[in-house]
């Protein structure tokens, strides 16, 4: 994961997107799938894929349901689609 992170910081979203796919196709007992997901999700938010960024988002809320971050970026994607109830829902 924390080449994916170095490659979303620099803005090379299709690099960080490559590597957090690979992270989550490891299958690896004990892996942080739903920080890996919540990662994605934001390179696929940055590259403006809104469809691609919920459903990754959606799938770190399910693995972590506490997980807040995830939640938080969910609703500024709807928000950015100006699908503000579930923005505020989130």
């Amino acid at each position: 994961m924390w080449r994916g992170d170095a490659n979303r910081l620099l803005t090379d979203y299709a690099a960080a997107i490559a590597d957090y796919t690979a992270g989550i196709d490891l299958d690896e007992p004990g892996y942080d799938y739903a920080g890996a997901f919540n990662n994605r999700g934001r390179a696929y938010y940055y590259s403006d894929e809104f469809d691609a960024a919920i459903a990754d988002f959606s799938m770190a809320i399910a693995l972590a349901p506490d997980y807040t971050a995830a939640y938080d970026l969910r609703g500024s994607v709807y928000h950015d689609q100006q699908e503000y109830a579930k923005a505020v829902a989130d």
